[in-house]
């Protein structure tokens, strides 16, 4: 049975010239929250066990005479304008991307080979996920701004009591509770995206990075971030929008979605402590950053700019500095 007759043939209406707002409609047929949700359609398609990588590929050859002969990866590092390069991705390619992420164990990226031929696939994932089939792109973010943001989507989540943020960190809580910054530090997700880029070692990364040299380490992350053809700083808009077009060999007009609302939350003071703990991230995610930018994917910036875009960032996602 192919994917037209399991999901009906009258939410697409016929027409499978754009299969990402057809896909879409399944989604708020679903009620699924939020806007641009063909990806998460599909996504859950897969997890429901309603298609399989079969169906998929049967539905692909019906489509595939309307889209980009060119294969894609996302390598959506959180909170770095990802989102908003997924949607145009897909707007451009015309369907939805194949989504995961590396704590979901009911859709395993280590399958994703079985996938290959599916043009867009996006998640916060290891590098080695990606199928080499596919070019990469990826955006960056001044590493202290990151963190913070990433925060304050965990608390707007857990506050509005989608409770698998909790479980995900393995955290009892009641309904009512959200997660308080002092929690956030305590759980130990002020994490460091270079984990993202260890090539070889998507299994046994946590033994690697506490054995190898540095030089090895620097090694494996070049060979990862090799992978990415084009990338942009997240909070370089004209930027994102070249290396979309790049990737996809044409032009793209990028639109922000999942922008964080302001006025929303109460100040939360910085220590000096937070700031230490800060800047050690950063310190991580610039071994990252100094490969990116010794090959050219995006330019280096000097510490007045990181520190100028930190205190932007860290004044309008509610934070006081010290």
């Amino acid at each position: 049975m192919g994917i037209k007759d399991r999901i009906a043939f009258e939410i697409y209406e016929g027409s499978l010239r754009k299969p990402a707002t057809a896909i879409g409609k399944y989604s708020l047929r679903r009620g699924l929250l939020g806007k641009n949700n063909a990806y998460r359609a599909l996504y859950l398609l897969f997890k429901d066990g309603k298609i399989t990588a079969e169906d998929l590929q049967q539905y692909y050859r019906q489509v595939q005479p309307h889209v980009t002969d060119k294969k894609v990866f996302l390598m959506h590092i959180p909170k770095t304008a990802g989102t908003s390069i997924r949607t145009v991705l897909e707007e451009a390619v015309g369907v939805p991307a194949i989504t995961a992420y590396q704590k979901d164990e009911t859709f395993e990226a280590t399958k994703w080979e079985e996938f290959s031929f599916w043009p867009l696939l996006s998640g916060h994932i290891h590098i080695d996920y990606f199928p080499t089939s596919h070019i990469g792109i990826t955006s960056f973010r001044e590493s202290r701004s990151r963190v913070l943001s990433e925060y304050r989507q965990i608390e707007r989540r857990a506050e509005h009591r989608r409770r698998e943020i909790f479980a995900l960190y393995g955290k009892a809580t009641k309904d009512e509770e959200s997660m308080s910054w002092s929690e956030f530090k305590k759980l130990g997700l002020l994490h460091t995206l270079y984990w993202y880029f260890t090539a070889g070692h998507r299994d046994d990364w946590q033994n690697f990075i506490s054995t190898a040299s540095p030089a090895q380490i620097r090694s494996s992350i070049e060979a990862g971030i090799k992978r990415i053809q084009e990338a942009a700083w997240s909070h370089d808009p004209v930027a994102l929008e070249s290396a979309t077009s790049n990737i996809l060999g044409i032009p793209v007009a990028m639109k922000r979605v999942n922008v964080f609302p302001a006025n929303e939350v109460e100040k939360i003071q910085l220590t000096t402590d937070d700031i230490h703990q800060l800047h050690e991230v950063a310190q991580l995610d610039d071994i990252v950053i100094d490969v990116a930018t010794s090959i050219g994917l995006v330019p280096k910036l000097s510490q007045s700019e990181k520190d100028s875009i930190f205190e932007h960032d860290a004044n309008r996602l509610g934070f006081k500095l010290p």
